[in-house]
């Protein structure tokens, strides 16, 4: 992953292979992120899982593997305890450009994955 900082927007670029939770995660952590929401975020994926929200902690899930594009990513990342969390919605599309959006459980970079997080705390 690269990454800086530049007037509190945190800017990540996910090299292939790379796990886009963990990497918020580790460059919240990195620049002293307490509290951030995403800017942006955008690229190819190799897997994709979204979740549809039925009640807390149940979520009927669907994953997309393969090259995906990453259309659109809200949310933010903030600090519970000691541990930061991030908490994400996300658009992708397929080669048939058909559309699925929902809560991001898990979202592996294909190509790359930019996203700009922008520190509050």
């Amino acid at each position: 992953m690269e990454d800086r900082i530049v007037n509190e927007l945190v800017i990540m670029r996910l090299q292939p292979g790379e796990n886009l939770m963990e990497r918020l995660v580790e460059a919240g952590r990195k620049y002293g992120v307490r509290l951030g929401v995403v800017v942006s975020g955008l690229g190819t994926t190799r897997k994709v899982r979204l979740g549809y929200f039925r009640s807390p902690g149940n979520y009927d899930t669907r994953t997309f593997e393969g090259v995906h594009e990453l259309l659109a990513l809200s949310g933010g990342l903030r600090l519970e305890g000691n541990e930061l969390k991030p908490h994400l919605h996300a658009t992708v599309s397929g080669p048939d450009l058909q559309a699925w959006g929902g809560h991001l459980l898990e979202l592996e970079a294909a190509v790359m994955v930019e996203v700009v997080l922008r520190k509050i705390e």
